[in-house]
């Protein structure tokens, strides 16, 4: 059994002020910081799925400009980076030798959209809300990212997929327990892996909000209950400072910030840090 030092708490900043949804009041809606929101110079989202309604709803309230990757674009769709709304085709993938997009039709390294985003800027900072849903390749994009790259990112969305190893074959007792036992040690070092992602963001962030994502049910799998899909928000630890330090009064509201992703079937209710 781990240790409890290895859960990951994902309790949320319940009482900071200056949250808004921005998109649907289903699944493609997030939750933000309307003060950092409105100094974002570019929405940079990875994984659109079909769904601009969350790109192109914060772009209208915020007035940022937008880049788009997604697979689903065609090949010729626009590439000029002088447009307000960018749309890249293809995926964005990590920095590895194993990533070369200069020989790799329809990949986009990361570093190399950030480094466009820089240069639009100028000598002005820009400042970025990057939105990842990426189909479980968050795990491995997030651990590349640079220190460097990471300065230039002061709000970020993720939607984390928390997929174990699981048994569904029926097996005699004797297979089923060895099965479980090998698929314990995997889920382990599954476990691990997402873990170290999460514990490095926690050093450049802090937890704005959580959401979990009811398109599938909770499982037990690792060290503690979780959703297969989790919906994260956070905020730099310099935006943050930028923020206690600004009036945010006027964003103290009660409007509804959580909605059941998919209304036929039942919310995942509380979870662990939800009781704290």
């Amino acid at each position: 059994m781990a240790s409890h030092s290895s859960r990951f708490n994902f309790e949320s900043g319940k009482n900071e002020p200056g949250k808004e949804r921005v998109g649907p009041a289903e699944d493609g809606g997030y939750v933000i910081n309307p003060v950092i929101s409105s100094q974002t110079t570019h929405l940079v989202s990875l994984g659109i799925g079909g769904d601009e309604r969350f790109e192109l709803d914060f772009v209208s309230r915020y007035g940022s400009k937008v880049v788009m990757v997604d697979p689903g674009y065609a090949p010729d769709t626009q590439t000029d980076w002088a447009e307000e709304t960018l749309r890249l085709s293809g995926k964005a993938i990590p920095d590895s030798p194993l990533s070369d997009s200069n020989s790799k039709d329809g990949t986009h390294k990361f570093s190399e959209i950030i480094q466009r985003v820089k240069l639009e800027c100028g000598p002005t900072t820009p400042s970025i809300t990057l939105k990842i849903d990426i189909e479980w390749d968050e795990w491995d994009l997030l651990a590349s990212i640079s220190q460097e790259d990471w300065a230039t990112v002061d709000q970020l969305i993720v939607e984390f997929h928390f997929i174990p190893v699981e048994q569904h074959k029926q097996l005699s007792p004797y297979f089923t327990g060895f099965f479980e036992s090998v698929y314990g040690k995997l889920n382990e070092e599954v476990w691990q892996k997402y873990l170290s992602v999460l514990n490095a963001l926690r050093k450049n962030f802090f937890v704005l909000h959580v959401h979990a994502n009811n398109s599938l049910p909770t499982h037990n799998l690792f060290v503690q209950r979780l959703p297969y899909l989790l919906e994260v928000t956070w905020l730099s630890h310099a935006a943050l400072k930028k923020l206690r330090s600004s009036d945010q009064s006027q964003y103290n509201q009660t409007d509804q910030l959580d909605f059941r992703n998919k209304s036929d079937r039942p919310d995942v209710g509380l979870m662990d840090w939800d009781q704290k």
